[in-house]
């Protein structure tokens, strides 16, 4: 398994987070034609992130955007949808939640997403919609150490590799492209009950394509991420 500090020090070299700004209110916009929605707020970025599991919850280190535009798939609540939640979060100052926003290109240039085969007796966190606490940022938490006032925790739920096993998924990475991600991150250790194992650590991830789609339909065109397959 993968160390923390020499995966930490590989996913942060070259990031650049946004300085913070004072934003206004979360105004929720639909993508068009695409059914997902398009927040200007505060939010959580996790899409490059690794977690640490516990008791079936994965624990992402994932960046905090002070303010910028990001996307989710829609669903409502009797709280609202994902820009009410993102603005609630930001008027109460206690919690954000987690979204997908385009990296810059300087920071595109050191990450890569994983194809991680049809196969693969994998997991990972999905992190959409995951509640993230600021209480975390600037302080110590389990297994990452001291996290970084541009950090903050997310609780994400956890995706099994399909059954049937005829389903590639993927995950964010470092860029040049690692063999090791592949033996890290697409195999999982497993109970007998075929839960993650407490300790583990898995990364951020989605179907084929997600990055791509979501990307293209927030910036209106498609963008240009590096891509990593076994034996590149």
């Amino acid at each position: 398994m993968a160390t923390m500090a020499g995966k930490k020090n590989k996913m942060m070299a070259g990031k650049k987070t946004p300085a913070p700004v004072a934003a206004p209110a979360s105004a929720p916009n639909s993508a068009p034609n695409s059914g997902f929605h398009v927040c200007q707020s505060e939010f959580a970025y996790c899409a490059f992130a690794e977690c640490w599991v516990l008791d079936l919850v994965a624990y992402c280190n994932c960046e905090y955007v002070r303010y910028g535009d990001s996307i989710s798939v829609p669903f409502a609540t009797d709280q609202g949808n994902i820009c009410d939640l993102l603005e609630q979060g930001q008027d109460e100052s206690s919690f954000t939640v987690s979204t997908f926003t385009v990296p810059p290109e300087e920071e595109r240039e050191t990450l890569a997403i994983y194809t991680c085969p049809a196969g693969s007796m994998g997991a990972y966190a999905q992190c959409d919609g995951g509640f993230c606490f600021k209480s975390t940022s600037n302080a110590t938490f389990p297994y990452f150490g001291w996290i970084r006032e541009d950090e903050i925790i997310c609780s994400c739920p956890i995706t099994y590799a399909p059954e049937d096993r005829g389903h590639a998924y993927q995950v964010g990475g470092p860029y040049p492209c690692d063999e090791s991600e592949f033996t890290d991150y697409c195999t999982t250790p497993l109970t007998m009950t075929g839960a993650v194992q407490n300790g583990a650590t898995i990364r951020v991830g989605a179907p084929p394509g997600s990055a791509s789609l979501l990307s293209a339909i927030l910036e209106g065109e498609p963008v240009a991420f590096n891509m990593c397959q076994e034996d590149d």
